[in-house]
């Protein structure tokens, strides 16, 4: 034994050692906590002394416990469990994971089942078959700290893969007791400090020490998942400025963690946070050793859905994929049989309201409330429109009570007149009702309620806007605006029409959140961009062929499917990392290809895509090295603050330099990978031993 390890560790546990009972073969720790008095006697091997001092500890009333060790992890083992009680925290999650799937099967009456995605893990694309709860896993029994990343778009599976996580983690063999926890927005300012110190609290019922579980999280036996970490980010977000030094401060307090064997798992929507130089700067300046990884979630593959014949169905009616490629609605029609299924997926709209209205009727059943649907859908589309006013995603459950009665007090009334008056329920009563709806569920770390998906939110918020004057819609946040956009993809084409008459004028939009609007809701790119950088999303069947539309852009880490591209959409325009399925482009001119498009580490499945730029690629032959440009592109990874290297997102490097010249940067840049100058990581470049030394012997 260690005996310096060995006290260092009972001390941290809240042990005192008792010298006088103890010697180099032994040690003797107690313990107190109120009326409870405990003694480890730890030891290797027995010896004649021993019975004596159990005796002894147990007259003077001391529960005696005997910790027979090897080495120290055994007692590292012995009291984690002991304090953690990593069994039944493990049972706890399972319970929390099976109220969840329960919830979940008792919107439509199908069971849960979470169905595999692909998924990109730092710009490396992985099929459905290659688990990602596995891979994350795996990041997560791996030696050092990590911080990991899941990512989606709204409504598109984050909470779920979430779940599925704990799940697997309490059902491994591993010694972990993971904390999980929903972070949701409401109106309180929060600080992410101090709702991580309400987590600890709230799940260890203030029994251990803060430090305590500090310790053990940067050991790694309790990783740290925290679903929705995007809800504090748009909030911080919303208050203007700088991006990331709005959230900067968030990420200091999970960076003080990151040491040792610490993993922190963050889930939540798709930001251009973790995509800028300004977050990989943050990570090489923490005095912190540790790797991040990032997964994003991609949109849902049909075949892992649906059957073959209800494919077969989809693919004879010339019903585009894209309008039903929602988790929510694939779960829906999962669930239908061939009959209602030929009836629903005639229409977007069609197969939203049967979505809704299956929830709603049941509901009336559950509950025995007398609201009819259309009435019921208005309850909540108020409630969900105060929640956008407010720009808050969850809230107290008396809040919610309260809110329903202001907002809907003359229909309540009238339904309580359905009822016979031995059952007549209070206004309360029905308030209390509504406020446990199928539509709603408990968020947060303090039990708030909020809508049990972004779908049904965003649906709800999307009619809302639909309604609004434009004085209103003016202060709706950017968030709100993603949720109603994002849900509103599967609509009909009027009711598409209908919200993008109201956010067209919207000037408040990013480049890439107005590309992303018009996407989701016009089935077309019809804005023209100059100096626009667009970055980590996914666009299915669109045509880029209207003249001169993107200019001097650059596109990273993004993925295309079935989608056409016309040189003369494009200047000087650059696709860095993308991805590439079954799409077609055409250089209208055999000069474009020297000043339209350029690809750089970019991959092509099934079109031969990149195929047309191989006459590019011939040209390097007799590409003469341009010096002044290489040294220049060396000089961008140096900061003038810090003699350090740092890694760069080779889409800012092009962008940041001689726009005139974006052929010459691209092919620059390559050929210094080539050449071993520069490595590369998908977008993530940084230089090798040689860059650095090119660089010094340049400026020396």
């Amino acid at each position: 034994m260690n005996i310096k390890e060995l006290d260092s560790l009972y001390e941290r546990y809240g042990y005192e050692l008792k010298s006088s009972l103890s010697s180099s073969s032994y040690r003797v720790y107690t313990l107190n906590k109120g009326v409870y008095y405990g003694a480890d006697i730890v030891f290797e091997k027995k010896n004649e002394e021993f019975d004596a001092i159990h005796s002894s500890l147990s007259k003077a009333g001391y529960a005696c416990r005997e910790v027979q060790i090897s080495k120290q992890d055994d007692a590292e083992n012995v009291l984690f469990e002991s304090f953690f009680h990593s069994n039944q925290l493990k049972e706890r999650l399972v319970n929390k994971y099976n109220k969840f799937a329960d919830h979940q099967t008792s919107l439509l009456k199908v069971k849960y089942e979470y169905v595999p995605v692909s998924y990109l893990v730092d710009n490396e694309e992985f099929k459905s078959k290659t688990f990602i709860i596995e891979k994350v896993l795996n990041k997560i029994k791996s030696q050092g700290a990590q911080l990991i990343i899941v990512e989606a778009a709204a409504g598109f599976g984050k909470t779920c893969t979430s779940y599925e996580l704990i799940s697997f983690i309490s059902k491994s063999q591993e010694k972990f007791a993971p904390i999980f926890t929903e972070l949701s927005r409401d109106r309180k300012a929060a600080i992410f400090k101090h709702i991580l110190n309400d987590v600890i609290i709230n799940e260890f019922h203030s029994l251990l020490d803060e430090k305590l579980v500090i310790h053990e999280i940067q050991s790694g036996k309790i990783p740290l998942i925290i679903d929705g970490f995007d809800e504090l980010l748009s909030k911080e977000q919303d208050k203007g400025g700088d991006e990331f030094e709005q959230v900067e401060t968030m990420l200091s307090t999970i960076g003080d963690l990151l040491v040792d064997n610490a993993k922190i798992i963050l889930t939540g929507r798709k930001t251009a946070i973790f995509a800028g130089d300004s977050f990989q700067e943050w990570i090489e300046n923490n005095p912190n050793d540790f790797g991040v990884s990032r997964f994003l979630i991609n949109p849902p593959c049909i075949e892992d859905w649906l059957t073959e014949e209800k494919i077969a169905i989809l693919n004879e009616n010339n019903i585009p994929i894209r309008d039903v490629a929602n988790p929510v609605l694939l779960a829906f029609i999962r669930s239908l049989s061939i009959t209602d299924f030929k009836i629903v997926i005639k229409s977007p709209e069609l197969l939203v309201n049967k979505y809704f209205n299956a929830i709603l009727d049941r509901e009336q059943e559950r509950q025995e409330l007398r609201i009819q649907v259309e009435d019921q859908l208005n309850i909540f589309e108020n409630l969900a429109v105060a929640m956008m006013e407010l720009n808050i995603t969850s809230e107290s459950k008396e809040w919610i009570k309260f809110l329903i009665e202001e907002q809907n007090r003359e229909l309540l009334d009238e339904v309580r007149k359905l009822y016979p008056p031995a059952q007549r329920p209070t206004i309360d009563e029905m308030t209390n009702t509504l406020s446990n709806h199928a539509l709603l569920d408990r968020k947060g770390v303090s039990d708030q309620i909020g809508f049990i998906n972004d779908f049904i939110f965003g649906t709800f918020i999307g009619r809302g806007i639909i309604k609004a004057n434009q004085a209103k819609i003016e202060k709706v946040s950017n968030y709100m605006f993603e949720l109603a956009s994002t849900a509103f993809q599967f609509q009909s084409k009027e009711n598409k029409e209908n919200l993008w008459s109201k956010l067209e004028t919207i000037d408040k939009f990013t480049k890439q959140e107005k590309f992303i609007v018009e996407y989701l809701l016009k089935d077309e790119i019809i804005s023209n961009f100059s100096e626009a950088s667009f970055s980590d999303f996914s666009v299915s069947n669109i045509n880029f062929t209207k003249e001169g539309q993107f200019n001097t852009c650059v596109f990273a880490n993004c993925t295309f499917n079935d989608c056409h591209f016309s040189s003369e959409s494009f200047t000087n325009t650059s696709f860095v990392n993308c991805v590439f399925h079954n799409c077609e482009v055409i250089f209208n001119n055999p000069n474009d290809i020297k000043t339209s498009m350029f690809v750089i580490g970019c991959e092509d499945y099934n079109s031969g895509f990149l195929a047309n730029f191989s006459e590019e690629n011939e040209l390097e032959t007799s590409f003469q090295d341009n010096k002044p440009l290489q040294h220049l592109i060396l000089s961008k990874f140096f900061n003038k603050n810090s003699p350090r290297p740092r890694h760069r997102k080779i889409s800012f490097l092009i962008k940041e330099l001689d726009s005139s010249a974006r052929s010459e940067v691209v092919k620059s840049i390559e050929k210094m990978k080539k050449e071993g100058y520069i490595k590369s990581n998908g977008d993530n470049a940084f230089l090798t031993e040689s860059g650095i030394q090119l660089h010094v012997s340049v400026n020396s």
